[in-house]
């Protein structure tokens, strides 16, 4: 019986840069200026988000800042030894890095496109106003151009596959077309979970 010199891979394509962008924190829709499918550039605002626990945290911070700095003017009047004002220094120090901390997370609220492309995907019923948790993407944007194509290929074919080997992607999309590909890695691990999910039947 003569072997067969073809292998079937479920596959699918996607853009060659692709990123799924989630919320640093718990946090509120304050403004979304980007539809499915918008192209974008690298920089431009895809949306705003407001977290009122940074903010609270940087009101205390600020305070406790204001407290330490006006406990140092006072040690240096009174003369207190220098262990008591070594502790008031390491402890405004210690402060200053976490505001610089909740700066940069609330700088982070908004959120810029990663590199130019275009809008793939956007969380359902996103809108102002909702509250957003940290597990499900806010959006995903793709680059144009290049695109990849990945997919699982069973134990028993593996051995027939090598780096370099060429073939064609047929879409199930018959308004797409076929374009031939060629095997650029193999990822030599069992897959408990797939982490592409179209192809779970």
């Amino acid at each position: 019986m003569p072997l067969s010199t073809s292998i079937e891979v479920p596959a699918v394509t996607e853009a060659q840069q692709f990123e799924r962008i989630y919320p640093i924190v718990p946090a509120q829709v304050k403004t979304l200026h980007v539809v499915r499918g918008q192209q974008v550039d690298e920089g431009d605002i895809l949306l705003e988000l407001t977290a009122p626990e940074i903010d609270n945290q940087l009101r205390l911070t600020k305070i406790k800042i204001t407290t330490v700095i006006a406990r140092l003017d006072r040690a240096v009047g009174d003369k207190i030894d220098k262990q008591q004002l070594l502790v008031l220094q390491r402890e405004l120090a210690a402060l200053r890095e976490r505001q610089d901390g909740l700066n940069r997370q609330q700088k982070q609220l908004v959120v810029t496109a990663p590199f130019d492309g275009h809008i793939v995907d956007i969380r359902p019923r996103l809108h102002v106003g909702r509250w957003v948790g940290r597990d499900a993407p806010l959006l995903s944007v793709a680059a144009n151009g290049k695109r990849v194509a990945r997919g699982y290929l069973s134990e028993r074919d593996l051995w027939r596959m090598t780096k370099g080997a060429t073939g064609r992607f047929i879409p199930d999309d018959i308004t797409q077309d076929t374009v031939d590909v060629d095997v650029s890695d193999i990822a030599y691990s069992n897959s408990a979970r797939l982490q592409l999910p179209y192809l779970a039947s």
